[in-house]
């Protein structure tokens, strides 16, 4: 019973201490997902399977200024497919420059990051000519998450807002 105590309050702890920012991706461009490919198509790789564009956003929620350091931080997507969990590690460049960042009360900040996102997966063949059944099983599950191990800050993407598919 003691122990059970513990892990419920680690628990609140950690939930309590990641809700002052949320992170939420407020559009997702998909591209490359069946040929032919149209002019809109982001023409990066369309060899390697979907191309995935995020527009992501911090924002601060609580009443304190609040630094985070996004240049010592890890980026990862995760996502679900066919039963099996994937993670990725993802680099997004201009946001990882930034060496301190202080977000005022209610301020967002935008940071964009794109992936390939069945390449380096058993998802992914070079046969493949259609991954829509593959996107719309994943696009759900996405998710970013930003992870500064000093002073221990993990904060998970909760929401995609919106989706854009460019075919």
């Amino acid at each position: 019973m003691k122990y059970f105590i513990i892990i419920i309050y680690v628990l609140i702890i950690s939930i309590e201490g990641n809700s002052q920012v949320l992170l939420n991706i407020k559009q997702v461009t998909v591209s490359n997902i069946k040929p032919p490919f149209s002019d809109k198509t982001i023409r990066s790789g369309t060899e390697d399977g979907p191309f995935l564009l995020f527009i992501c956003e911090l924002i601060n929620k609580s009443d304190t200024k609040i630094t985070i350091e996004p240049s010592k931080a890890s980026y990862r997507i995760s996502f679900k497919c066919h039963d099996e969990n994937f993670f990725q590690d993802i680099f997004p460049l201009s946001f990882m420059r930034i060496n301190k960042l202080s977000l005022e009360p209610n301020e967002k900040k935008e940071f964009v990051v794109d992936s390939h996102i069945f390449l380096g997966t058993n998802i992914y063949s070079p046969q493949k000519n259609d991954y829509s059944k593959d996107l719309i099983q994943s696009l759900p599950t996405v998710r970013i998450i930003y992870t500064e191990k000093e002073p221990n800050i993990k904060i998970i993407s909760n929401q995609i807002v919106r989706v854009e598919i460019n075919e």
